[in-house]
């Protein structure tokens, strides 16, 4: 399968794309520069130009692929935005194709634990964790998505 990876060049779609190109996936890596995208070929991996803060790029790309893994999180103040706009725009390229999407969140899906207290997944998500993004905003599209 040729699978593009969103922040392949991360913390976690690194570790993702590793491990999908050992199990004989052509992976499909997202570049911000020529730097990541050096970074990408050289691990043996394609790389394709795209960027959070460009929607359309991402969803250009993931419509080439057979699957898409998003793992990629611009980390900054417009995180939450960035982020709907960059999911809404790949589940509408997928819309129809039958293609899976695998959305990667983080622990800040959570919020913040109580004083002395501990999270886990047992834990409710919060409705909106100052991140400008209510997780049943991507939840409702992606599980449409798959149904389709």
């Amino acid at each position: 399968m040729r699978i593009l990876v969103t922040g392949a060049t991360g913390y976690i779609g690194a570790v993702v794309a590793a491990v999908l190109a050992e199990r004989g996936h052509a992976v499909v890596g997202t570049a911000r520069s020529a730097a990541a995208e050096a970074e990408l070929v050289a691990l043996g991996h394609e790389a394709v130009r795209a960027d959070l803060h460009d929607p359309e790029t991402l969803a250009r790309a993931a419509a080439t692929c057979d699957a898409t893994i998003h793992a990629a999180a611009t980390q900054d103040e417009e995180m939450g935005p960035v982020e709907q706009a960059a999911v809404h725009a790949m589940l509408a390229a997928l819309a129809g194709t039958g293609k899976a999407f695998v959305y990667t969140s983080g622990v800040w899906i959570y919020g913040s634990a109580p004083p002395g207290g501990l999270l886990d997944e047992e834990d409710l998500f919060c409705a909106n964790c100052g991140t400008g993004l209510a997780i049943s905003d991507l939840r409702q599209p992606t599980m449409q998505v798959q149904a389709e």
